[in-house]
């Protein structure tokens, strides 16, 4: 059975009181203050930029269903497939470094 968000990362309304409501729902993931995305592209920056909903997506309508104040740490490797080795490790320990701090 596939997980239903309705009920566990938000509600609808029901027009209680200082109900607080973001763009029509009421979050429920109201105990998550962070929210942190490790990914990777074949494509260029730009291109992800364009095409891409995922960065959007986490910052904005995610977001919006946990604690007020959420931070979003969004860390993305762009073009990985041309990518030496030396790269990628390099890239790895700025992730590292950036989410232990986080």
């Amino acid at each position: 059975m596939p997980l239903q968000l309705p009920g566990v990362a938000f509600t609808l309304p029901d027009g209680s009181k200082g109900q607080r409501v973001d763009g029509g729902l009421v979050p429920l993931l109201e105990n998550v203050s962070k929210i942190g995305v490790v990914t990777s592209y074949g494509s260029s920056f730009w291109t992800a930029a364009l095409l891409d909903g995922g960065r959007p997506f986490m910052s904005r309508v995610l977001r919006g269903l946990c604690a007020r104040g959420t931070t979003v740490q969004y860390s993305a490797l762009y073009e990985m497939d041309t990518k030496d080795r030396d790269s990628l490790v390099k890239h790895l320990a700025v992730v590292e470094d950036s989410f232990r701090k986080f």
